[in-house]
């Protein structure tokens, strides 16, 4: 089907092929929809660079709080002197729960859940990005 440039110069009625109309539209939602994703991802990746960015201070701060507390030290003796700690058991757990961070191991945890939860959502809005679009046009 050759068309004449002359034909598009002097504006006669040149045949359109059926279902382009719905072809431009649907390509245009999917441009859109595109759009919304990037938006999405953009503000969602940034998010996740904020949370990591929390989770390392979050992190030193409770190994700091960890390594001043003794709790260190309680928990190796359990490694070291089983039967002691068998014997004593009950006073044994109630120093672990008391030299244990409890604020700084919050901190962690919520640095750690809110890195999760935006990872989590970075694959769902980025993997449509970086996989290979597939157009299904409908007449």
């Amino acid at each position: 089907m050759g068309i004449n440039i002359n034909q598009v110069n002097n504006n006669q009625n040149l045949p359109v092929p059926d279902g382009l109309f719905n072809k431009i539209i649907l390509r245009i939602a999917v441009e859109q929809k595109l759009l919304i994703l990037r938006r999405r991802f953009a503000g969602v990746a940034l998010l996740l660079l904020l949370s990591l960015a929390g989770t390392v201070p979050a992190w030193q701060a409770f190994w700091s709080d960890i390594t001043s507390s003794g709790f260190s030290q309680y928990l190796a003796l359990l490694f070291y002197n089983l039967k002691i700690v068998a014997v004593n058991w009950q006073d044994f757990l109630l120093s672990l729960l008391e030299t244990l961070p409890i604020i700084s191991a919050a901190a962690l945890l919520l640095a750690i859940m809110a890195t999760l939860v935006a990872l989590k959502f970075a694959v769902k809005y980025g993997a449509p990005l970086i996989s290979k679009p597939t157009f299904k046009f409908s007449n």
